[in-house]
C-alpha cells in the first residue's frame, strides 16, 4: 500500500473535541469553547462575536444558539 507521511502519523495527533466551556462561560460557554478549541484568548473571541453580532446580527445569533443546542458542555 502507498501511504503518505500524514497517514502513518495520524494516530500521533491529539484528538481535539469542541465543547462549551463551563469555566469560561458568560452566557452559554460557546465563546469559551471556541477559545479553548483554537487555543485563543477568550476575550478575543468575545470581541469578535460582538463585532460580528453588530454587523451580521441574525446569522451570528442563529449560529450561536445552534452551537449552544448541538454541543456538549464540559
Amino acid at each position: 500500500m502507498n501511504y503518505s507521511f500524514y497517514d502513518k502519523h495520524k494516530s500521533h495527533r491529539p484528538k481535539r473535541r469542541f465543547y462549551r466551556s463551563r469555566i469560561r462561560s458568560k452566557l452559554f460557554g460557546v465563546c469559551g469553547g471556541v477559545a479553548d478549541y483554537f487555543g485563543w484568548d477568550v476575550v478575543v473571541v468575545r470581541v469578535a462575536f460582538v463585532i460580528s453580532a453588530i454587523f451580521f446580527t441574525a446569522p451570528t445569533l442563529v449560529a450561536y444558539f445552534l452551537t449552544t443546542v448541538l454541543t456538549d458542555k464540559l
